[in-house]
């Protein structure tokens, strides 16, 4: 059984610009296709998770990650998105973080616990597109041109 990190696709690590050596390819690893256009969100995603599709699919398809194999999970991160949105926005209304349990002590409300589990499913599913600060592209500044020393044009020059 493997401990630790899960591995990074292949093709993640060139869409964040990561030093990928050749004996870290998978040269067996399966090509799937690219769907023509920016898949349509299907009919049974609750209304936050359309949103969140049509928000995010054209993003993920310009970068190749919808693919047929992994449309399931993108379904599966927008239902995540919009039941935390939805447990966000039941709590934000009652105003109640907490609720009084059995015997009169106080414990974390049922929506909260909602929001957290869905909000952990959600950032699970970030993690595997790369949507988070740890995980997407990072910055790549350009070099610019430095100015050459004087002497060092001349002993380029003169040799």
């Amino acid at each position: 059984m493997a401990r630790g990190r899960p591995r990074k696709p292949t093709e993640l690590k060139l869409l964040e610009g990561s030093r990928v050596r050749p004996h870290d390819r998978n040269a067996e690893a399966p090509k799937w296709e690219l769907p023509d256009g920016v898949p349509e969100p299907p009919e049974w995603l609750w209304p936050l998770a359309r949103e969140e599709w049509i928000r995010l699919a054209p993003e993920m398809h310009k970068k190749g990650m919808l693919t047929s194999a992994s449309m399931a999970a993108f379904q599966s991160y927008c239902q995540s998105y919009a039941e935390w949105r939805g447990a966000l926005e039941v709590v934000k209304n009652a105003n109640e973080m907490v609720s009084e349990g059995r015997a009169g002590i106080e414990t974390v409300a049922a929506m909260v616990r909602v929001m957290r589990e869905a909000n952990k499913e959600m950032r699970g599913w970030m993690s595997e597109f790369g949507m988070t600060p740890s995980t997407r592209t990072k910055a790549h500044a350009e070099k610019t041109a430095e100015p050459e020393d004087p002497a060092q044009k001349w002993v380029k020059g003169s040799a």
